[in-house]
């Protein structure tokens, strides 16, 4: 290169990074001061040519942020200056590292490092290596029973992610050479059936959570984009976009469909995620939006960056849907070892990883049980991995599958497994020799031990009895239900709406909001716009907890207790009252209706106690707590709640006799109000 070219593109380099300034400083007045300081401050132009301007970013969530929320207004304001239409491309800055680099100790004894000998207590710690596992998010797993991936596409998927998690863990945005042995490795697949895969025609892989992009200026032969967390089902997305367009529907402007979009995500990421995304009658369309911010565009017919409340009300709920079915953990020996020695199939391997899930735990004993119960049995299983009933009844006859999940007869009455579902005894280790004659001797000694064991119904028959008990006893606190792990996702009934009818003590019918959301207790309240302000956003729960303190005998003296309950939530929209308050407020409403309708028709007493709600109830609300449950009642379901108080009261009537005498009589009657 010559020296005049050289100043050329020195010119021009100076000229692309002025611009790229005067952008930031156009941006800089548009944007959240908090917003702009956290994403484009430290931002720098990497390249720019054919009207295509590169900027590098610190890492690869920065990047990801950048592209979703400003990429628009960038180009805007790129193209203003230019006076050409000018498009925009983020990447990860490879020269930035993370801050935490360690300083060079001077030499001193104490500084020259040491030497360990590592060594384990016993051969299957050695060999197993039990602490070394692949943590995805347990949601991943509907997409597998939902059907959106095959347990290839999900193989393949895990393969990538474990391929860059190290590299990407120590910050760098993109991972370079990534040899396709390590993908194979993780994707429990050969060179050919890897290769395979990814020659397809599409621009993406594995269901779209590996995407294909043009290398750029990396200059590798192929590049992809890895997306760590999983998407949402096209099932999910359809429920999601369902709500959100019933609630938007009712905005008259744009600005208000924002608002009303912004206050139903942050609705839904406070309530459980079962409650809406379980609801029957969902129809799924041909499109599988990316991500909630798609869904919101899409319902609101909005183009470009998102307001940057509604952005992160998005952002909010894929957080609490994501985080909400607790983390699948899965053995580096089980991927790399026990699959290949054994020849499973990517059906065989994802069921005993599904089914592992799956397992009940105990909070008695503290212990992860070796037994799971499938509703629907095999039929359900099959349709969890994506193949025949048939191909699963097939497994049974396999010895080294059943070395590792087995069907079982509990023993007991049959029926009571019938209604619940099959269950499958599933192997929780990892076998130390992978000869699979050995494996094979290992599942007939299972087999024998099942056939002899008298425990293992009567255990379950013990848990199926607790589970069956009507929800005052075991939702108070969930470490008291046996059948219930806080690690993974639990099977709860799907309302088949919002709100559903319940028979209350055999008489009364209500209609039970599936969650407290703030919006629904409000309604058709008169409430100032003020408050209506200050309390946006806030939690649902918080308020029932402050609406308990003012109603409970420690609120005495407090005239106007929804008054005082929305006072209190505009001060803290997150917390509630606090302590017992608290755990009151958290109860599923259906349980806390329920116990306030028992209240009001005083038929709760200290006799009571063993029942932990009632307990709970007794020690916020006091013994003789009728006209607090009656005003609860009504401040949650409405003036209208179906609530029926009896009132004796004395009734004089005059009564001509037969003999034409008028006869006096004195009746005590009872009234419902």
């Amino acid at each position: 290169m010559d020296i005049q070219s050289a100043l050329d593109q020195a010119l021009e380099e100076s000229h692309a990074a002025n611009l790229w300034d005067q952008a930031l400083g156009i941006l800089e007045g548009e944007m959240p001061k908090a917003s702009f300081d956290t994403w484009l401050r430290d931002t720098k132009l990497s390249a720019h040519e054919a009207g295509v301007m590169t900027v590098a970013a610190r890492n690869a969530y920065a990047r990801e942020w950048l592209e979703s929320r400003v990429a628009v207004a960038c180009e805007r304001a790129l193209s203003d200056l230019t006076g050409a239409d000018t498009k925009i491309r983020f990447v990860v800055d490879g020269e930035v590292k993370d801050a935490d680099v360690e300083e060079v100790l001077e030499e001193e004894p104490e500084a020259r490092g040491f030497a360990a000998e590592v060594v384990d207590a016993t051969r299957y710690q050695d060999e197993v290596r039990p602490e070394k596992v692949v943590v995805l998010p347990g949601y991943a797993l509907r997409l597998l029973e939902h059907g959106d991936l095959t347990p290839k596409q999900m193989s393949l998927w895990l393969g990538f992610r474990q391929a860059v998690y190290a590299q990407r863990k120590r910050g760098e945005g993109t991972v370079r050479n990534i040899p396709h042995w390590e993908v194979c490795k993780f994707a429990m697949m050969s060179r050919a059936s890897y290769f395979r895969e990814i020659r397809s025609k599409e621009d993406f892989v594995a269901g779209g959570l590996v995407e294909k992009i043009d290398s750029g200026s990396m200059g590798d032969a192929n590049c992809y984009r890895v997306h760590m967390a999983p998407r949402l089902t096209r099932r999910d997305c359809a429920a999601i976009e369902r709500v959100l367009t019933t609630e938007v529907s009712e905005a008259s402007t744009r600005k208000d469909g924002v608002q009303k979009a912004v206050d139903t995500l942050n609705a839904l990421a406070e309530r459980a995620p079962a409650d809406y995304l379980e609801a029957e009658d969902i129809t799924i369309g041909d499109a599988w939006p990316r991500s909630v911010a798609e869904i919101v565009r899409s319902v609101i017919g909005l183009e470009g960056d998102l307001p940057h409340e509604l952005a992160d009300a998005a952002e909010r709920l894929t957080d609490r849907i994501l985080g909400a079915y607790g983390q699948v953990v899965i053995t580096h020996y089980f991927l790399t070892r026990v699959v290949p020695a054994l020849g499973f199939s990517h059906a065989q391997a994802w069921a005993i990883i599904l089914l592992r899930d799956r397992c009940w735990f105990d909070y008695e004993t503290r212990s992860q049980r070796d037994f799971v119960i499938v509703p629907g049995g095999l039929r359900t299983l099959a349709k969890w991995v994506g193949t025949t009933r048939r191909s699963v009844e097939l497994w049974a006859n396999s010895p080294t599958f059943t070395a590792f999940v087995q069907e079982v007869n509990p023993g007991g009455p049959r029926e009571t497994f019938l209604k619940t579902g099959e269950v499958f005894w599933v192997r929780q280790d990892e076998p130390l020799d992978l000869d699979s004659e050995k494996v094979s001797l290992e599942s007939e000694k299972v087999r024998l031990g099942l056939r002899k064991s008298e425990t293992l119904g009567s255990e379950i028959l013990r848990l199926l009895e607790r589970k069956s008990e009507t929800l005052l006893k075991p939702l108070l606190k969930p470490l008291l239900n046996p059948y219930l792990n806080p690690y993974k996702p639990q099977n709860l009934p799907p309302p088949a709406k919002n709100a559903r009818k319940t028979k209350i003590a055999g008489k009364v019918a209500v209609n039970l909001p599936s969650g407290w959301v703030l919006d629904r207790i409000l309604q058709g309240k008169v409430i100032s716009p003020k408050i209506l302000r200050q309390i946006r956003g806030g939690s649902g729960q918080a308020l029932v907890s402050w609406l308990l303190y003012a109603l409970s005998p420690e609120g005495e003296g407090i005239n106007k207790p929804l008054n005082y309950a929305l006072d209190r939530l505009a001060q803290d929209q997150q917390n509630g009252a606090g302590e017992k308050y608290d755990q009151l407020a958290a109860v599923p409403p259906e349980a806390l209706i329920e116990v306030a309708q028992a209240a009001y028709k005083s038929s709760l007493t200290h006799h009571d106690y063993d029942n932990p709600l009632v307990a709970l109830w007794l020690d916020v609300m006091g013994i003789g707590a009728k006209e607090r449950a009656v005003t609860l009642l009504r401040l949650l379901l409405g003036d209208n709640a179906p609530i029926r108080i009896e009132r004796e009261f004395r009734a004089d009537t005059w009564q001509m006799t037969a003999s034409g005498a008028w006869e006096h009589n004195i009746e005590i009657r009872s009234e419902q109000t």
